[in-house]
C-alpha cells in the first residue's frame, strides 16, 4: 500500500510540473526550447555520422522516409518507474527533408525494478505509412515492423499497425544500470506548441509541416543539410552495392 501510495504521488508530481510547464504557443520561450531541442540532435546526428565509418547509417538515411532523433530518454526505476525525454521527427519528401517536429515521450510503469537507465539515436522509418502512423498515434517500438539495434545486433518484433514491409531500424546507445521485470505503458506525444513556435504554422500540425507545406524553418538548416548531404552519400552507396533506393 505504502508503494501504491507513493507511485499515485509521483504520477501526481510529473502531472503538475507537466501542466508548470505548459507555454502559450507561439511564445518566446518555446521557440527557444524548441531551437535547444533542434541544437542537440544536430549534435546527436554529427556525432552518430563521426561513427558511422562503413556506411551504414548513411546507406539506411538514404532509403528513409523519416527519422526520429532522440538526444535521450531516460528512465528512473524503484518498484515505480517514471520515464520521460524528446524527439524531433524529420520526413523525406519530393522537396527533400523538412521539418523537424517536436515529439515527447512519457512512459510509467509498476513491478520489481530498480535502476537508471539512458537511451539516445536515431530512429529510421523506411515507410512513409508508418511514419504517419507514428505521429497519429504516438506508437513506436510496439508492433510487426522489424526494428534492428545495429549497435548489439538484436533483432525483435513491434507495432501491429506498422506495415509488414515497412522496416525501422534504431541506431545508438542504451547506457545505465538496470535489473527486474515491470508492467509499463505510455508513449510519444506530439509538443504542437513548440511545432508552433518554430514553424508559424497554426495549430502546429505535424502533418501540416512536413507533409503539406513540406517547411525547412530558419534553425533547422544545419540538421537538414547535413541529412541530405547523408542521404546523397549513402545513395551512392547504394547504388554502388547494387541496391535499389526508392524514389520520393
Amino acid at each position: 500500500m505504502r508503494h501504491f501510495t507513493l507511485a499515485l504521488a509521483l504520477v501526481a508530481l510529473l502531472a503538475l510540473a507537466a501542466g508548470c510547464g505548459v507555454k502559450s504557443p507561439g511564445s518566446g520561450s518555446d521557440r527557444g526550447t524548441a531551437q535547444a531541442l533542434v541544437d542537440e540532435s544536430t549534435r546527436l546526428l554529427q556525432e552518430s555520422l563521426d561513427k558511422d565509418e562503413e556506411g551504414r547509417l548513411r546507406s539506411l538515411i538514404a532509403r528513409a522516409r523519416g527519422i526520429l532523433l532522440i538526444p535521450s530518454v531516460g528512465d528512473v526505476s524503484f518498484f515505480f518507474s517514471l520515464g520521460s525525454g524528446n524527439a524531433l521527427v524529420t520526413a523525406r519528401t519530393d522537396e527533400g527533408w523538412t521539418g523537424p517536429v517536436f515529439m515527447s515521450k512519457t512512459t510509467v510503469g509498476w513491478g520489481l525494478q530498480a535502476g537508471v537507465s539512458k537511451q539516445s539515436g536515431l530512429l529510421l522509418v523506411m515507410d512513409e505509412e508508418d511514419l504517419r502512423y507514428i505521429l497519429k498515434k504516438g506508437g513506436v517500438l510496439r508492433g510487426q515492423a522489424r526494428v534492428v539495434a545495429l549497435n548489439v545486433d538484436q533483432e525483435y518484433n513491434e507495432t501491429p499497425e506498422f506495415q509488414e514491409s515497412g522496416d525501422v531500424y534504431f541506431v545508438g546507445a542504451r547506457t545505465g544500470l538496470y535489473a527486474g521485470v515491470a508492467l509499463s505503458g505510455g508513449g510519444f506525444s506530439n509538443r504542437l506548441g513548440l511545432n508552433e513556435a518554430f514553424t508559424g504554422v497554426e495549430g502546429g500540425s505535424p502533418e501540416t509541416i512536413l507533409f503539406d507545406r513540406k517547411l525547412k524553418p530558419h534553425g533547422a538548416e544545419r540538421l537538414l543539410d547535413m541529412l541530405a548531404e547523408a542521404e546523397a552519400s549513402g545513395a551512392a552507396q547504394n547504388k554502388k552495392d547494387g541496391t535499389e533506393v526508392p524514389s520520393n
